[in-house]
């Protein structure tokens, strides 16, 4: 399979999937590592996220359809979308 293809298909098998299951809500107010003293090395980023780290891109989209279907993919390219980059 050519390589440029493989993360469109994975993107298209999730999103086509439609989950017909319970609605869970997250708890945003649940303690993170840190906070709770698990040490770490290094200090966190300016958004405390992963897109922070240099070169890496994050992707997502969500399928909202109705009341019973919440689904969605994120994608992380760790050298960037350019496929070429080996």
């Amino acid at each position: 399979m050519n390589v440029t293809l493989f993360p469109l298909l994975v993107l298209f098998v999730f999103i086509s999937y439609e989950s017909k299951g319970e609605v869970v809500k997250s708890d945003s107010r649940k303690p993170r590592a840190r906070d709770l003293g698990i040490p770490f090395d290094g200090t966190p980023g300016k958004y405390n996220a992963i897109t922070d780290v240099e070169g890496v891109q994050v992707g997502f989209k969500t399928l909202i359809q109705g009341d019973s279907v919440r689904t969605g993919v994120t994608a992380v390219f760790p050298r960037g979308t350019d496929l070429t980059i080996r």
